[in-house]
Parts: C-alpha cells; sequence; structure tokens
C-alpha cells in the first residue's frame, strides 16, 4: 500500500542513529496501516550514550539595573 504523494525519509543508518523508544499505535476507523512513534539519537561509538553535561543550576540571585 504505497502512500499519496512522493515525499520519501531516507533509510535510518543504525551505525548514526540508535531506536530509544517505540510506541505502537492501531489504526483509526478511516485509516488503512497501523503505525507507530519511533525516538532515536545519535549512536555514539565505544558508548552507550553521550556524555552529557548537567544542565546549569541558578545558585545566587542577581539584580538586573533598571
Amino acid at each position: 500500500m504505497p502512500p499519496d504523494g512522493d515525499a520519501r525519509f531516507p533509510p535510518i543508518d543504525p551505525k548514526v542513529w540508535r531506536e530509544i523508544s517505540r510506541e505502537s499505535g492501531a489504526r483509526g476507523p478511516g485509516d488503512k496501516a497501523d503505525f507507530a512513534f519511533i525516538e532515536y539519537e545519535r549512536a555514539w561509538p565505544g558508548q552507550e550514550r553521550p556524555v552529557r553535561s548537567p544542565a546549569p543550576t541558578l545558585t545566587e540571585e542577581k539584580s538586573c539595573p533598571d
């Protein structure tokens, strides 16, 4: 069942992208196919996930001049 239109998304390269979550959904009454929401993150060779710095925190209040 090809979709209407000509837009195509290139195949996802598992060497570059890693699937981290998938939520499957069932077709609705007017649909012809099931679907899935898939979340990817960039794959980093040699690590499970990239090391990310924690978000900065506000340690003191500073007033702004008027």
